[in-house]
């Protein structure tokens, strides 16, 4: 699982989200929007009652949102016209075949895993029958005897290896989803502004609806990975499944932000209100999460490495999250401009410093030599280069940052700003 998780991971590291999104508002710009719109309203409150199902299937790790269910082509679920699908399909191949991949990473099971289980189930089993067999001498709770029995017999524990291998499957998947939500936004937004908001509501509403379903598709395995994560009592995979599930809230209300804006609905005082009301409670929910997430790392995990991993891995996102909310939350009463900030340089540093195999995005030289420099591993701060990307300045001893190299744009780095949140790297 650890290889094909890798080799997934791979192709998505080679794919330029950049030049996929110029593709697609190329193609918005002068694709033929001729649209007919066939689809009936029967047929669409059909539509509406599949996805409803798909998302509120019984939450299981085996069960994951198919990719079929993400085609806007798939009719059972969505109302896209034909003449845009074909074009959207190709600008995306290498997001779905990642996805695919990853959906089946994530649906393999290991033969060891089955034999435990196997084994596990014959043992019981057994128990089970002596127990029943002579009532007289049987235990008083015969199930939970038959359990701890069992598990004493087989000799070693349930393999948790591959359930945390599936938890970083479905991550793989989410982020594979929330990458094809944030091009499809922008394709809706250049395809709307071609035809006018408001001129063709029936297509702005199919995909408003296609990426509204994407998000709480997202919610839905983020669940399964909390599930599975707290089944296997891994307290790093739970923390970080609850911080894609507040960034996941976030980038689906972000969106009914923009179709509000597209639809003129925040002309509306009354709606624009609303808006502000939810997104306050949002925030609130926010903050609860964060709070009991960090209350419950800290009860399980208590060592200074462990609450240094946890600053850098959870809180600090999370911090910036509740902020965010905040930030739009007065956008919206205030009736002032909201420019979204990108949670992915925080997330995309967090990744590099603890879970990638790749070198981390910031590099590190020696003036004059031309070795390659050490990974970074130690304490730092957050700073922004004069090419407004964020990086990390770790324990760079000997070696001098001089450059950034961040999608192939070079700038001298003698003269660097610390980053808005000022936040320092803890020791990772």
């Amino acid at each position: 699982m650890s290889l094909s998780l890798g080799t997934v991971q791979t192709s998505l590291e080679s794919l330029s989200v950049c030049t996929k999104k110029n593709q697609l508002l190329n193609n918005a710009k002068s694709i033929d929007l001729k649209f007919k719109d066939k689809t009936s309203v029967e047929k669409r409150a059909s539509q509406a009652r599949a996805r409803n199902r798909v998302l509120s299937a019984e939450r299981d790790a085996s069960v994951l949102i198919s990719d079929r269910d993400i085609l806007p082509s798939n009719t059972t679920l969505h109302a896209i016209d034909r003449s845009v699908v074909d074009v959207w399909r190709k600008a995306m191949h290498e997001l779905l075949s990642a996805y695919k991949q990853a959906v089946q990473v994530a649906e393999t099971r290991s033969a060891h895993k089955d034999a435990w289980e196997a084994a596990f189930s014959y043992l019981h089993e057994s128990e089970v029958g002596v127990a029943l067999s002579d009532l007289g001498t049987s235990p008083r709770q015969p199930m939970v005897h038959a359990m701890r029995v069992a598990k004493i017999k087989i000799g070693q524990p349930r393999p948790l290896a591959d359930r945390r291998f599936l938890v970083e499957a479905i991550w793989l998947t989410i982020h594979i989803r929330l990458l094809m939500t944030d091009l499809t936004v922008a394709w809706l937004e250049a395809v709307s502004a071609r035809t006018g908001n408001g001129n063709n509501p029936t297509q702005q509403l199919s995909w408003a609806n296609y990426i509204g379903f994407l998000y709480k598709s997202c919610l839905r395995d983020a669940g399964v990975a909390f599930d599975v994560a707290k089944d296997s009592e891994s307290h790093r995979q739970l923390s970080k499944t609850a911080l894609y599930q507040m960034r996941i809230s976030l980038e689906e209300f972000r969106f009914d932000i923009i179709m509000c804006k597209m639809t003129d609905q925040f002309k509306e005082q009354e709606q624009r209100l609303g808006s502000a009301e939810r997104a306050s409670c949002l925030r609130k929910e926010a903050e609860e999460l964060m709070r009991t997430t960090i209350a419950q790392h800290r009860e399980k995990k208590t060592s200074v490495e462990e609450m240094d991993w946890l600053e850098t891995n959870f809180t600090s996102v999370a911090r910036d999250i509740v902020v965010e909310w905040a930030r739009i939350e007065r956008s919206i009463r205030m009736d002032t401009f909201y420019q979204p900030v990108s949670l992915e340089e925080r997330i995309a540093i967090v990744k590099a410093l603890n879970f990638c195999k790749q070198p981390a995005v910031f590099v590190f030289f020696k003036r004059g030599d031309s070795r390659t420099p050490p990974r970074p591993a130690h304490a730092g701060h957050y700073y922004n280069c004069p090419n407004g990307h964020m990086f990390v300045i770790t324990e760079v001893r000997e070696w001098e940052l001089t450059r950034c190299v961040i999608g192939n744009e070079y700038a001298d780095l003698d003269v660097v700003r610390r980053g808005e949140s000022g936040g320092k790297m803890p020791r990772v």
